[in-house]
C-alpha cells in the first residue's frame, strides 16, 4: 500500500468533506493508476468495513471509489 493510500485513510475521519478524496481518485484514474484506487478501496474496507457504525467519511469515500 502506498504512503498516499495510508495517509488518506488515516486522515479520513477528521475531514469535514471528502471531495478531496474523490478528486484524488479521479486524478489517479486519469493517470492510469487503477491500482491506487483498488488499494484505497481495500484499505477503506480493512479500516472501517467491519465497524458497526463507520464514520460518514468512510461511507462517502468508499462510495466515491466504487463509482469508478
Amino acid at each position: 500500500m502506498s504512503d498516499s493510500v495510508k495517509q488518506t485513510v488515516e486522515a479520513l475521519s477528521s475531514m469535514d468533506d471528502v471531495n478531496s478524496v474523490r478528486d484524488l481518485v479521479e486524478q489517479r484514474l486519469a493517470q492510469g493508476d487503477a491500482t491506487f484506487v483498488a488499494d484505497l478501496g481495500i484499505a477503506l474496507i480493512k479500516q472501517f468495513g467491519t465497524s458497526a457504525n463507520p464514520v460518514w467519511q468512510y461511507r462517502s469515500a468508499f462510495d466515491s471509489v466504487c463509482v469508478f
